[in-house]
């Protein structure tokens, strides 16, 4: 029986990437209040609505596998998901997609898990691209880009 568990942590390179976005957005905020001033009185209030959404959305704390069955656990709860057929392996980056049952409603709702090299263990990566390349899963393919 296969057990993996990968705590993980918030990256340093995505944000200073979504600080970089939203610096340029702003600048051209201000470039284009220049010229006009209805594309600043359009794109502030986006900017600040999608800032607060980003916010509002939970993060897992880690990615557990049990057996077969993938998990992802956030603060309090830890919800059975199915990892999606297309997964990227990459040296640099993972791109992992889940699809998660509401049980509430009895809808499938998507999650994607974007792994950057500092948002794990070392050891940790190296065990799941590991997994991820060589473990028989029925229904994951892996495209391997280094």
């Amino acid at each position: 029986m296969t057990s993996l568990r990968i705590d993980l942590r918030v990256s340093q390179i995505l944000l200073w990437l979504q600080s970089a976005q939203i610096l340029l957005a702003a600048l051209a905020c201000l470039y284009l209040a220049r010229e006009l001033l209805w594309p600043l009185i359009v794109l502030l209030p986006v900017l600040l609505a999608a800032a607060q959404l980003h916010a509002a959305h939970p993060t897992p704390r880690a990615l557990v596998l049990l057996g077969d069955e993938w998990h992802l656990l956030y603060d309090q709860e830890m919800y059975r998901v199915q990892l999606h057929e297309q997964v990227h392996c990459g040296k640099w980056l993972l791109i992992l997609q889940f699809k998660r049952c509401d049980d509430m409603t009895g809808r499938a709702q998507r999650e994607w898990l974007v792994i950057l090299p500092d948002s794990a263990s070392d050891e940790s990566l190296r065990r799941l691209r590991s997994l991820l390349r060589w473990y028989a899963f029925p229904v994951v393919r892996v495209s391997d880009s280094q």
